[in-house]
């Protein structure tokens, strides 16, 4: 008994210690590996953004961001963004190159792709679509990431 003691004393020790070691240690280790983005060799080259701009639209879109609101009759959607690549608020939703005056008003409701995640403002689809359709429309981007 006194041996079986002894083991599962020195275990719990070892257990203290290592959990005591990965706790200080962390933060420095979540803070190397923030400072670059995840994104795959194939999606480096279709963004064809410098590392600098990865890594801002990656801040931008990933890191630490997890608001959403809730709106009647619209449900979950994504709080004000303010970015160099990504920009959202509530009454326009995601950013668009619109004109100013419309004889009609298209809303866009969706998902992560509709919302344009991993790209830049003006390569969302809704930005595609208003350059397509004109200056008779305006696009409004109002998806999210579900």
């Amino acid at each position: 008994m006194k041996k079986f003691s002894l083991i599962f004393l020195n275990t719990l020790l070892l257990f203290f210690i290592i959990n005591l070691a990965i706790s200080f240690t962390w933060p420095i280790y979540s803070k190397f590996k923030s400072k670059k983005h995840q994104y795959t060799d194939e999606q480096v080259k279709n963004l064809n953004l410098s590392e600098e701009n990865l890594n801002i639209l990656y801040d931008e879109l990933w890191r630490n961001y997890d608001k959403f609101a809730y709106l009647p009759f619209v449900g979950h959607t994504e709080t004000k963004r303010v970015g160099k690549f990504v920009d959202f608020d509530e009454a326009s939703g995601r950013k668009v190159l619109r004109p100013q005056n419309c004889n009609h008003n298209v809303y866009l409701y969706g998902g992560s792709t509709m919302f344009g995640y991993n790209v830049i403002n003006k390569e969302t689809i809704a930005q595609h679509l208003q350059n397509i359709l004109g200056n008779n429309y305006c696009i409004f981007n109002h998806s999210i990431n579900k």
